[in-house]
């Protein structure tokens, strides 16, 4: 048996899904709980699932005591915004320290933990391999607290011999994306719905602008992670996932028109600049290398799975 923390968010569920294949699989939630049968319908098959606070000290534990699961997928993380920087700091360690010091005294070995490309932010000349050296400055909370917990659960595992397994996941989008919290999400949702949320809006950041956006498909991020975590043995400790390739946000404008003819999107938001840095995306040779991972879905393809799996589901 597999536990997932973050188990309901939309990558653990597709990560549930592929998992759910070969193996017993068991859901961790804080606050959000879906259905039995609305399980059953999304992953496929049935699961259990557990509430738990990675944050406290003694739900991982009295997880772990009742499912007793061989190994650990670590996708929990706390709302953007949802805390000042302190909380948000100690809430991301302390889950994280949490749950590695659990399944060392439960006797797991194999802990998986999400980090993000969001480490790689200030660095120029990619594609970026996962070898890089990392600059100590973070431009974003996100940036800053994966590369904190890499150091913190690469440390962990040299002082007690996990067998840990870091991976650095890029922009994903795709179905049960909820918050949309990444203007991949926020413009497809827009063209499928004809209008976002209260208080979102679909902006391009500079970076986005002149370097592009790696973005990875659900189904494509959750096979890999599950490809990873299941392979008995890795060569390296840390993999990119992603799609590899560096997606403009002319060609996202122009996959999302496509998928949704006749949509009614802003026009400022379809850029016919001159690109620069169009290198900065995620080197996944490492992971296609050693274990056969590639993307299924270029931006087209999964743009218009994405938009006509809005059209088909009220979330």
């Amino acid at each position: 048996m597999i536990l997932i923390t973050g188990g309901m968010g939309f990558i653990g569920i597709s990560t549930a899904r592929e998992l759910a294949r070969t193996d017993e699989v068991v859901l961790g939630y804080n606050r959000t709980l879906r259905s039995p049968g609305e399980l059953r319908a999304l992953i496929g098959a049935k699961v259990a699932t557990v509430q738990l606070d990675v944050v406290n000290p003694y739900s991982i534990p009295r997880a772990l005591a009742e499912y007793r699961p061989a190994s650990i997928v670590h996708l929990a993380v706390p709302a953007l915004g949802a805390m000042p920087p302190a909380e948000e700091s100690l809430a991301n360690v302390q889950g994280l320290m949490n749950v590695l010091e659990s399944a060392h005294n439960a006797g797991i070995e194999r802990v998986s933990v999400a980090s993000s490309l969001a480490v790689y932010a200030g660095l120029d000349g990619g594609p970026f391999a996962e070898d890089r050296a990392l600059p100590v400055e973070s431009s974003s909370a996100t940036s800053a607290m994966k590369k904190a917990e890499e150091i913190l659960a690469l440390h962990y595992a040299d002082r007690t011999g996990m067998d840990l397994r870091l991976l650095r996941i890029g922009l994903t989008y795709g179905p049960l994306y909820h918050s949309l919290a990444n203007a991949v999400g926020r413009l497809t949702h827009l063209a499928v719905r004809g209008a976002l949320p209260d208080g979102k809006s679909v902006t391009w950041t500079p970076q986005q602008l002149l370097g592009g956006m790696d973005l990875c498909h659900v189904d494509d991020c959750a096979r890999a992670v599950a490809t990873i975590h299941r392979a008995e043995h890795t060569a390296h400790r840390i993999y990119n996932v992603s799609g590899g390739t560096s997606v403009s946000a002319d060609t996202l404008f122009s996959a999302v028109a496509a998928a949704v003819p006749g949509a009614v999107l802003p026009d400022e938001l379809r850029h016919t600049g001159t690109r620069e840095n169009a290198d900065g995306y995620l080197d996944i040779s490492r992971a296609r290398d050693e274990f056969g991972i590639v993307p299924r879905y270029d931006i087209e393809a999964g743009i218009r799975q994405y938009a006509g799996w809005l059209r088909d589901h009220d979330l």
